[in-house]
């Protein structure tokens, strides 16, 4: 399932979100950017916001960003209609509109203290996400949208790679990201892979940046082009310069790091595979190609199909959530889901068998399941 959310499809589903805002069925997020933020603000203060059934929503202000209020003090505030405040006893960057409405606010996401980290933006919405664009700011950054409407980011990006065994672990590999947070726009500095292109920055709103290198070289009679995605959270804040930190890990493809050596060097390779071994009793096995299918003993490839983590029936009848993969005329079930980090499905299945992380797996073709082992098989390559 991919997370990728190209600016203008939620520049879309915003609009959708406007136009059934407050219906209870209504599925799409809002979405605010930072133009908006500054006609509606009132007050940006810094404070510990507090919900009690005597005093209502308050914040206890110890700094003032923008605005009249003072500090120390608590200020008053208020739900927005469909917006309930959902941060309590948590201390915020906080923006209040002119009504008193506690709209928006930054939630510390790295980093030592809200005045030092790098700040995750957002609103709030009862029915859905609340996306700020930015999604990730510091302080003195969102100082200088508050004065000028316009921000370039800096982002000092350290590359970390699957250790084999279920975790990551980071490289001496950087690049540098510049980011126009109004244009939408990112450059790359200290990465020259071959035969890619910077394509796109996503997800800054969603507070995961995710960079798109697309195939630079690809013709007309090219068979297989090429792509590089890169995608991780924010770390922190450089103390030295205020460049925001993050830590990116390639999820296509999803590569040890002599692999990932390997395919940025060399421009011939259009794609690397991961694959898994199911393992079935009597000795049989299915080669999982993970993100394409899976092939059976008699070499059929079996196309993948959807991917979804319902909620099941577990020990003592209690509730737990799986993962279930589908392929044509099969399944793989997994339960309960393993746990999940910042990567992609794909990426973070993966992990979980090299982790040994998964509790019980289960294979199905038609009928009653039969257990299954998976491992980590030998990865696939493919030429142009």
């Amino acid at each position: 399932m991919d997370k990728r959310l190209h600016p203008l499809l939620v520049a879309v589903l915003a609009a959708v979100g406007c136009m059934f805002h407050g219906a209870s069925a209504q599925a799409a997020p809002m979405y605010s950017d930072f133009a908006t933020l500054r006609a509606e603000t009132r007050d940006v203060v810094i404070g510990t916001v507090h919900r009690s059934a005597t005093a209502g929503l308050t914040i206890d202000v110890d700094r003032v960003v923008q605005g009249a209020a003072t500090a120390p003090s608590v200020m008053a505030v208020k739900d927005a209609p469909n917006e309930t405040v959902r941060v309590d006893g948590e201390r915020v960057l906080a923006f209040v509109d002119r009504s008193s409405q506690l709209r928006w606010v930054g939630q510390l996401a790295a980093g030592p203290s809200i005045e030092a980290g790098a700040l995750r933006l957002h609103g709030f919405f009862d029915f859905n996400a609340h996306i700020v664009s930015p999604g990730i700011v510091t302080l003195a950054q969102v100082r200088t949208l508050l004065a000028t409407g316009a921000l370039t980011q800096t982002y000092v990006a350290t590359l970390s790679f699957p250790d084999g065994h279920g975790a990551l672990r980071r490289s001496a590999k950087q690049l540098t990201l510049q980011y126009d947070v109004v244009a939408r726009h990112g450059a790359v500095t200290g990465f020259a892979p071959a035969c890619l292109s910077l394509n796109a920055v996503f997800g800054v709103d969603w507070g995961q940046p995710r960079l798109v290198f697309t195939d630079s070289c690809a013709t007309a009679t090219t068979t297989h082009t090429r792509e590089l995605t890169l995608t991780g959270p924010a770390t922190g804040v450089d103390g030295a310069t205020g460049n925001l930190l993050l830590e990116l890990t390639p999820v296509v493809p999803f590569l040890v790091e002599h692999d990932y050596d390997t395919f940025v060097a060399d421009g011939s390779f259009a794609s690397v595979t991961r694959v898994v071994t199911i393992g079935l009793p009597g000795g049989a096995s299915w080669s999982w190609h993970v993100g394409d299918g899976a092939v059976d003993g008699s070499g059929r490839l079996h196309a993948a199909g959807g991917w979804s983590s319902p909620l099941a029936t577990g020990p003592g009848g209690k509730p737990i959530q799986v993962e279930t993969y589908e392929f044509t005329g099969a399944k793989v079930t997994l339960s309960p889901a393993p746990p999940r980090g910042t990567l992609d499905d794909d990426a973070s299945l993966v992990q979980a068998v090299e982790g040994a992380t998964i509790p019980s797996c289960t294979f199905s073709r038609g009928g009653t399941g039969v257990p299954c082992t998976l491992t980590a098989g030998t990865p696939i390559w493919t030429k142009r």
